[in-house]
């Protein structure tokens, strides 16, 4: 399936729904529908860069789209939460899904564009000292970290993979949550019991989630917010 009709893709997806019939679906990848877009999607309808596919394909000939550190060579790469997304003279930007549930870009830095969170999904031994830890986003690394745990939070340098630090979801850690009932929004850890956070926004409000949508991000938070 190359496309899909605009009024069928997914809620997170920020496009207006009868500019045109159909859509380009990203490549099978490290994210869900729900989760990433093609790269032609987010250039033309989130970050609006260009305004037809035509112009997407002559920036990706020029080397002008950098994900998450690498060019990227088709225009229905998949671009998603938490990628940084590098555009020659317009800068750096992170996608994050809003508290609407609609990809959303905001503009970051340099340095910060060299570095990205990513939430421990599993870990085996993989040799003597030695552990595999399977990421958010897809990705595998190694590493001799014994403390790491599933469900915890390793930031990483981008492109090259190198773990810069381990982030522990406990009590008093900024959290952000990448699905659920209240996804988009963020705070700071105040219980856990179980799969059962209880957090506190940054108005105020003490709200619980589950622990499968959180996204430990340090004290305080390891990136810039929405």
């Amino acid at each position: 399936m190359s496309h899909i009709k605009r009024l069928a893709a997914p809620a997170s997806w920020n496009l207006l729904r009868k500019e045109e019939k159909f859509i380009a679906v990203p490549l099978p990848g490290k994210h869900t529908l729900e989760h990433g877009m093609a790269a032609s999607s987010i250039l033309k309808h989130v970050l609006h860069v260009a305004n037809t596919t035509t112009e997407v394909k002559r920036l990706l000939q020029k080397k002008q789209i950098i994900v998450d550190g690498k060019r990227i060579k088709t225009y229905k790469h998949s671009i998603g939460i938490l990628d940084v997304i590098s555009l020659p003279d317009l800068g750096n930007y992170r996608l994050f899904i809003d508290k609407n549930k609609r990809l959303t870009p905001i503009k970051i830095s340099d340095d910060e564009s060299k570095t990205k969170p990513l939430k421990i999904i599993n870990k085996k031994a993989h040799a003597t000292d030695i552990y595999q830890l399977g990421l958010s986003d897809g990705r595998t690394i190694l590493t001799k970290e014994k403390k790491t745990c599933v469900g915890d939070t390793i930031l990483i340098e981008i492109p090259s993979q190198k773990m810069i630090t381990y982030i522990k979801l406990e009590k008093g850690t900024c959290i952000y949550l990448t699905d659920g009932k209240h996804v988009g929004d963020h705070g700071f850890v105040e219980h856990i019991e179980g799969n059962t956070i209880t957090y506190k926004t940054t108005t105020g409000k003490i709200t619980t989630t589950s622990r499968t949508y959180a996204l430990a991000l340090g004290k305080p938070a390891s990136i810039t917010l929405p």
